[in-house]
Parts: C-alpha cells; sequence; structure tokens
C-alpha cells in the first residue's frame, strides 16, 4: 500500500512502537474470527505508518484484490467531511448542486431527492447496472433517469447514489 505521496508505508517495528497493545490487535482478529467476520485481509496504519496487517488465506497482500464496496465508505466519509465543512448538508437538494445538467422536462420528485437519500439508498432511482460511468456524462444520465419511487421511501441499492456522491 501507498501513501499520500505515491510511496510505500512505512511499516512499523510492532505496534506499541506506535502506542497500539498488541494484545488489543489480536483480541480483534479473534474476535472477528469467532463472530463470522470474513475479512480478507486487515491492516491498522496510525501516524501513517503500518502497525499491524494480516492476510487470511487464500489471499496474499501481493494479489489484486476487489474490494466491491469499499468506495461507499470513502465516498461516505468524504461527504462527511463536506457536511463538517459547512459545503453541503445532508438535506441539500441534489438537483440544486448539478443546475446545468437538470432535464428541460422536470422530473417527478428531483426537487425531493438529497444528499441523505444518496447515502441511504433511498433515492428511488431506478438502477441501471450497465451504466457507464467511466465515460463522461453520466452525472446527466442519472439526474434524467426516472424515479421507480419517491426518495425517502425505500431502501434500493442503487450503486449510482454513490457516483453521484463522488460527483458532489
Amino acid at each position: 500500500m501507498v501513501n499520500e505521496t505515491g510511496k510505500n508505508l512505512e511499516r512499523a517495528l510492532s505496534p506499541e512502537s506506535l502506542g497500539i497493545d498488541s494484545k488489543a490487535v489480536t483480541q480483534f482478529l479473534d474476535y472477528c474470527e469467532k463472530e463470522g467476520v470474513e475479512l480478507h485481509s486487515f491492516m491498522l496504519l496510525r501516524h501513517s505508518k503500518v502497525a499491524a496487517e494480516a492476510w487470511r488465506k487464500p489471499f496474499l497482500a501481493s494479489a489484486p484484490h476487489t474490494m466491491f464496496s469499499f468506495s461507499k465508505s470513502v465516498v461516505s466519509t468524504a461527504i462527511g467531511f463536506a457536511i463538517d465543512e459547512g459545503l453541503v448538508a445532508l438535506d441539500t437538494k441534489v438537483y440544486t448542486l448539478f443546475p446545468e445538467y437538470v432535464p428541460v422536462k422536470k422530473k417527478k420528485w428531483a426537487d425531493l431527492l438529497t444528499v441523505e437519500q444518496l447515502l441511504t439508498m433511498t433515492s428511488g432511482k431506478k438502477s441501471s447496472l450497465l451504466l457507464k460511468t467511466e465515460k463522461p456524462g453520466w452525472v446527466p444520465i442519472y439526474l434524467k433517469t426516472k424515479f421507480k419511487h419517491k426518495p425517502g421511501k425505500k431502501f434500493e441499492y442503487v450503486t449510482e447514489n454513490s457516483f453521484m456522491l463522488a460527483a458532489i
């Protein structure tokens, strides 16, 4: 793993050298095992150094690993920072953040969609799993997509909600 400068992360001599009790790390990993938490890998950082790391067989540090929904954790954390800095709020209306993409024909419920509903997967948007998000123009495509449900009323896992949070 690399740090923000692109360099490999420095490994500490021990967790204790960074003020972390090794027994606590072991207890955490034992607890995860006992409770059936499927950790494929684990890395504990403190003061920009790796305090502890482990991989569960058959996973290896050297092998690429699909992380699926990890990006949702990163994006939601970034939104938390944006909220803390006063840039957006949970009740911020999504369509107001992208005035250049608001459809000419007003979408039913468009004025209700909030940042919180994107975070909680209650946007009400139709899912388009094959959306080509690596190409330009996916933000207006999302905003033009019809609503399946009234925002805030029903949980439905829609990956594009996280894409929109990233755009925000």
